[in-house]
């Protein structure tokens, strides 16, 4: 029987008949077949070179890992998305530049009661300015001022009876909570500690005196215009 044609140039692998040659087929014919089959080999190995497998592949396909110069790329991107990244503030080269275009974020009006555990609060319920403040000795009769709050007042009684006044909220606002320490300090009489028009004191018994030397007192706001009254108390002149 005939043979594929197969034989000369221009031959390749799809030109091969799977089931060819038959059992039938003189030797002849066999080897003419397997010469056949050379050609074809030659001929498809010619397209891509000379030389074992191993160079046959490494011509017809690049590697993996690989690099190619710039301007060998045809139709190379014209823009970049950037990956998402960081940078140092050191590392910005023009970062004054950038940040004088923004302007400083405008503080918000704020509006409404401040709340604790969903209560609200007043201003009057936080004690400002210092906690322990250095104590001053005073010898005359003295009014408080905000400024006393947090602090020791020594009354020097040496001489004289002394009268320690407390002002109406209307006048000096204290903080809810103030507390203002009173001692009887240096003489034999009383400090007398009374309170302005409309503040009313908390004292047991309503005694409102510091007497005898050494002896103390402390005052604490517990609501606007009402202190208490607490210490080392006696009735003496204008006690309530």
């Amino acid at each position: 029987m005939p043979l594929e044609d197969i034989e000369g140039p221009g031959k390749y692998p799809d030109d091969l008949n799977s089931a060819w040659p038959l059992g039938s087929d003189t030797p002849s014919e066999g080897d003419d077949h397997l010469r056949g089959i050379k050609n074809v080999i030659r001929n498809w190995a010619g397209t891509f070179g000379n030389g074992p497998l191993s160079d046959l592949l490494t011509a017809a396909f690049a590697p993996l890992v690989h690099t190619h110069l710039w301007e060998d790329i045809t139709d190379p991107p014209t823009a970049f998305p950037p990956l998402a990244h960081t940078h140092l503030a050191e590392d910005v080269t023009d970062l004054g530049d950038v940040l004088a275009d923004y302007a400083p974020l405008e503080a918000p009006a704020l509006t409404g009661n401040a709340t604790i555990d969903g209560a609200a609060i007043a201003s009057q319920d936080y004690v400002q300015g210092e906690v322990h403040k250095a104590s001053i000795q005073i010898a005359e009769d003295h009014t408080l001022a905000v400024s006393d709050s947090g602090r020791s007042i020594l009354m020097n009684t040496a001489d004289a009876t002394r009268t320690l006044t407390i002002p109406p909220n209307s006048e000096v606002a204290f903080p809810r909570g103030t507390r203002i320490n009173i001692a009887n300090w240096g003489g034999a009489n009383d400090v007398i500690v009374n309170p302005g028009t409309g503040v009313n004191v908390l004292a047991k018994d309503g005694n409102t005196a510091i007497s005898g030397n050494r002896a103390g007192a402390t005052l604490e706001q517990t609501a606007i215009d009402e202190w208490w009254l607490v210490g080392d108390l006696s009735s003496g002149e204008g006690s309530l």
